[in-house]
């Protein structure tokens, strides 16, 4: 079962069962999905490719999963900041909805192992261009790291 197809099965059960929390959350993420495709289609038309497939891949739905938690995040930290507990609540309670679906982030270490292996076996030339190596450890934590974090232990490793 594809993760659009587990996030619609899991809506409908949430709608049968009242959960009025999940079926508010995976309707803003069924939202986002679908924002996701209006935006992909207009940039095929810009470029002048006809393709009209609106399917989505896991991937493209995983990259909307991890970029609503993130804005959850970023909405603690201000709510916290600004003494919004109630706030700080609704959002917690959407933030772990979400990460239910979210694969396992990665260990520091396991980040730190990737982060090594990417430094070691790039060139000198590759190894000043910063985004080229941010990008290539972004791919292979395939969505289970934040880039922030990413970016910390890459300096690191590079001694900047």
């Amino acid at each position: 079962m594809s993760l659009a197809e587990q996030l619609r099965s899991d809506f409908t059960a949430a709608q049968r069962s009242h959960d009025a929390l999940r079926s508010s959350v995976l309707r803003l993420v069924f939202a986002a999905i679908q924002n996701y495709v209006i935006e992909r289609r207009s940039k095929r038309a810009r470029s002048g490719d006809a393709g009209a497939d609106d399917a989505v891949s896991d991937d493209e739905v995983l990259a909307v999963l991890v970029k609503e938690a993130k804005k959850r995040k970023e909405s603690i930290a201000l709510f916290t900041q600004g003494s919004r507990n109630d706030l700080v609540a609704k959002e917690t309670a959407e933030l772990a909805v979400l990460e239910a679906y979210l694969p396992k982030p990665l260990t520091p270490e396991e980040l730190m192992t990737i982060v090594r292996d990417v430094v070691d076996t790039a060139s000198e030339t590759e190894r000043a261009q910063f985004g080229k190596l941010m990008g290539a450890v972004m791919q292979r934590t395939e969505g289970r790291a934040e880039a922030s974090e990413v970016s910390r232990l890459l300096k690191t490793a590079l001694g900047a």
